[in-house]
């Protein structure tokens, strides 16, 4: 049985500080109020269930009204640590010098789901120091925080002047950070950031000025943001991707199964300023920050494989058709289209820039100096429409021809030879002829000859090249 509690009349019908009461003391089951001034009496019943991690905190109310409100439950994730007070903080700890071990907690709300979202949220009010009931401190840190502060006569505020107050702060960031990995929770990792802290000069006193540094200074060094897997690391181990893309443009980088796993989770995108929050833990850790759309791409094709190259071309268009649409997003546009993400022919990627990529749509067997996007690429269907945005196109007879004659007829058998006159013809016929003349003067050495094929059908006779 815990002492009376004095509490005005009228808050027993609200929702409040009475539950927070049993978030921070353990050992309580049920509280009873009541208050028989009123006719007829009005009655609260606060019951504590313990529901796998969670703390569940179920309220009933009775005022004589028929048929009584339906109780109303809350889920709180509980955090304690048991701190051994070091010597000196004992020795300026007055009343409180006789505890060699004092129980930090933290008690926050459990997420809540939001109907047709993929994110969690949770309440975005402020956080209470409580010495075992509330104290007047408050703190950007979302939940309540116990412990045995030093406080004043009316145990409303916490004193500066006790070392006891410094250590336990200390220790209450160790736990926070600490806990972390346990509100990581797998549908949306980066759920518990909004519960973090704010910045340190949006501090409402010097309790909690001194709390939000020592959370961000313990989070810039130990695991503290989510990997592509949802495996909290510490932030110096992870790529961060560039701010303000498109949920869908995120999506559809993540859709790749074999992506690198070293980026950072896009649920740091959620609501509930999770990104700044992640950008104080950055700023912390002396990240470099954020990469560019480039970096970002690139990333994605790092395994080399014709389907990584798939996805990455998918990725790009999806941002030049929406994302980087519009004539502020030109810079944006440009660095996107440098990212070599392309595999070709060769084996190699390249960056997806206009009038330097084709498509191959046959094979002739004829060498030619355009640089075509692998076959397998080419072939598949669904990526038609992203070639299209992306500005490359089939390879056509007449550029094909110009990249034949570039190449030059070294080694050409009579089937070469025959493609080749095909080719011409495919491409225009006699509407090529100034151009072969130009290309058959600069490629063609003095005594090399030109194929030809008579119309007879019989064995191809030589032709000189054209001379000028």
């Amino acid at each position: 049985r815990q002492p009376a509690i004095p509490l005005p009349a009228e808050t027993l019908g609200e929702p409040g500080n009475p539950p927070q009461l049993v978030q921070v003391r353990p050992h309580v089951g049920t509280v009873v109020l009541e208050d028989r001034s009123a006719s007829p009496k009005v009655r609260r019943e606060i019951r504590v269930d313990q529901h796998k991690k969670l703390t569940r905190i179920v309220q009933a109310r009775s005022d004589g009204e028929e048929p009584a409100p339906k109780p109303k439950s809350e889920d709180f994730r509980v955090f304690t640590r048991a701190h051994q007070v070091s010597d000196e903080s004992r020795s300026g700890a007055g009343e409180l010098h006789d505890r060699v071990t004092i129980d930090v907690s933290w008690a926050v709300p459990n997420f809540a789901k939001v109907e047709n979202s993929p994110y969690r949220t949770v309440p975005n009010d402020r956080g209470t120091f409580w010495s075992f009931f509330p104290t007047k401190y408050s703190t950007t840190l979302s939940g309540a925080l116990n412990a045995a502060w030093k406080t004043n006569e009316d145990r409303q505020n916490l004193l500066d002047s006790s070392q006891l107050n410094w250590e336990l702060l200390r220790v209450a960031a160790t736990l926070i950070v600490d806990s972390l990995p346990d509100l990581a929770v797998a549908e949306d990792p980066a759920a518990y950031l909004p519960l973090l802290p704010g910045r340190s000069k949006e501090s409402p006193n010097w309790a909690c000025k001194y709390l939000t540094d020592q959370v961000w200074q313990r989070a810039a060094t130990q695991p503290s943001l989510p990997d592509q897997n949802g495996v909290l690391r510490v932030p110096a181990e992870l790529r961060v991707h560039r701010e303000k893309l498109s949920d869908e443009a995120l999506a559809l980088w993540r859709s790749y199964d074999s992506r690198p796993v070293n980026w950072v989770h896009h649920s740091v995108e959620g609501p509930g300023s999770r990104r700044g929050k992640m950008n104080h833990i950055l700023e912390a850790s002396a990240h470099p920050g954020q990469e560019s759309i480039k970096e970002w791409l690139e990333a994605l094709v790092e395994d080399g494989t014709v389907e990584a190259s798939a996805a990455a071309i998918r990725v790009l268009a999806y941002l030049l058709e929406h994302d980087l649409d519009g004539s502020r997003s030109a810079t944006d546009v440009a660095e996107a289209r440098q990212a070599r993400i392309v595999l070709t022919e060769n084996g190699g990627f390249v960056a997806a820039e206009k009038g330097s990529l084709f498509r191959r749509t046959s094979e002739d067997g004829l060498l030619d100096d355009m640089i075509c996007v692998d076959s397998r690429l080419a072939a598949d269907e669904q990526l038609a429409h992203a070639f299209d945005v992306l500005g490359i196109p089939e390879a056509d007879a007449e550029g094909r021809f110009l990249g034949v004659i570039d190449r030059g007829f070294h080694g050409y058998t009579d089937e070469s030879w025959m493609r080749f006159w095909e080719l011409l013809r495919a491409a225009g016929g006699a509407s090529q002829v100034r151009a072969l003349k130009t290309r058959l003067t600069e490629v063609f050495s003095p005594g090399r000859c030109l194929q030809v094929k008579k119309n007879e059908s019989r064995s191809s006779d030589r032709a000189d090249p054209p001379r000028t």
